[in-house]
């Protein structure tokens, strides 16, 4: 890998800088806390997340956490960032003032994905299911059922939805946050491997992993528009 985080002008798509992690980290994840302007990089091959300076243009801190991190989230509202690592089966909680780890809490697998739903404090963590935690405590709410192998999440706050995009099922599941359940699964075409809510339109893209293909799920219709 380039160990490197590059900084892109979103008004032009063009890059604005490159910033310089630690040599061999290989950056798996990465979140971005808004209280002040650090960015956190999933280092999966040091067990390590590393700390960016927004303001600085470079590394402040280095937090060990378990084995094989992949995947991050941040709540903008308490300022916690969660890791899940992969290679210990884990999922922990950083504090963002500190920069050390406050909680910890094992899993059943490997997680993929997280989501942090601010406005409730819950964590959703993407294992063979959804696994909900209360993000504070880091203790088991409850289990969300899906296409049984789910690797990306997102939520649209506004609507209180969650799109998780399942591999295994080659689909998107709808998840009502309110009653913690699937309202709709959307079918693709090929296994989806990450994807997006736009805030502008309510329309989720799905980038398919082998077809290279890039899906658009109308997110009012909860129908697919294009791929």
């Amino acid at each position: 890998t380039s160990d490197t985080l590059i900084e892109l002008y979103t008004s032009n798509n063009t890059i604005a800088r490159s910033i310089s992690l630690p040599p061999g980290g290989g950056a798996q994840g990465i979140a971005y806390d808004p209280q002040d302007g650090d960015i956190y990089v999933a280092e999966s091959q040091t067990d390590t997340v590393s700390v960016v300076s927004e303001t600085l243009g470079s590394a402040v801190a280095s937090v060990d956490v378990g084995a094989g991190p992949t995947a991050l989230a941040c709540n903008p509202l308490t300022g916690v960032v969660y890791v899940a690592s992969q290679g210990s089966s884990t999922v922990q909680a950083i504090s963002g003032q500190t920069h050390k780890v406050v909680a910890g809490a094992s899993l059943s697998g490997e997680p993929n994905a997280l989501a942090i739903d601010p406005s409730t404090n819950q964590l959703y963590v993407a294992l063979g299911n959804v696994t909900v935690f209360n993000a504070s405590t880091l203790s088991v709410l409850g289990y969300i059922r899906v296409g049984g192998g789910p690797v990306a999440l997102s939520i649209d706050l506004l609507h209180s939805l969650m799109y998780v995009a399942d591999y295994s099922s080659a689909t998107v599941a709808i998840v009502n946050l309110s009653l913690a359940e699937t309202a709709v699964y959307v079918v693709l075409t090929t296994g989806p491997q990450d994807l997006a809510v736009s805030r502008a339109t309510e329309d989720v893209y799905v980038a398919n992993r082998f077809s290279g293909a890039l899906s658009r799920v109308n997110g009012s219709l909860n129908t697919l528009t294009s791929s």
